[in-house]
């Protein structure tokens, strides 16, 4: 048995082996005795948890032994999960018969993220009308683990579309996974005109 989450960062509480017989009373063991516990599985990557395998004894005079795991702060934000499996009990000789139990051998673990999902922006840019391109740049308040997906489109403001800039537009652009920042170029024309400053979005 064990907990069914922790929070990221934290360490999990106790994770708890038991002998038990086979009515699921427990039994005390008179040697010591080893079980292995693999740490993994789930949709947790093995950098975010103590992964492994892990030899935990319970004591001689005991029916029953704890144990814990260490989680790590990511920059992910999601949920995700891990399993404590028993793969194999020590037979040291004591019981007629050690097996591993068909229903109670997984604990399976969530780890609640604690983290803020990313704000998205895009900064303002002021450029003569010549230079033949604006170029702005999107970033986000923090890099994740996943590609942050968004979608843009130019309008015009005091400034015209089509005489003044070109309308640009886009389904489905992408900042990479561990990336902060994508830049958008934009082409604008001399328009050769005694005007104000002109803006558009």
């Amino acid at each position: 048995s064990g907990p069914a989450t922790v929070a990221e960062g934290d360490t999990t509480t106790a994770y708890t082996v038991t002998l038990v017989d086979k009515n699921g009373n427990p039994v005390t063991a008179t040697n010591a005795t080893d079980i292995t516990v693999v740490l993994g599985g789930g949709t947790a990557d093995s950098g975010e948890y103590a992964s492994g395998t892990r030899t935990i004894t319970i004591p001689a005079g005991s029916s029953s032994a704890t144990f814990t795991v260490d989680t790590n702060e990511d920059v992910d934000f999601l949920d995700e999960s891990f399993n404590a499996t028993i793969t194999a009990v020590e037979d040291t000789g004591e019981f007629e018969a050690v097996a591993i139990s068909s229903t109670a051998s997984v604990q399976t673990t969530v780890i609640e993220d604690n983290d803020a999902a990313p704000t998205i922006s895009v900064d303002d840019v002021t450029v003569n009308e010549d230079a033949g391109t604006l170029t702005f740049t999107v970033s986000l308040s923090h890099a994740t683990t996943q590609a942050v997906t968004f979608n843009y489109t130019t309008g015009s403001g005091t400034a015209t579309a089509g005489s003044d800039f070109t309308t640009t537009s886009l389904t489905g652009a992408s900042i990479a996974q561990g990336d902060t920042t994508l830049t958008i170029t934009v082409p604008i024309f001399d328009d050769f005109l005694l005007e104000d400053d002109e803006t558009f979005t």
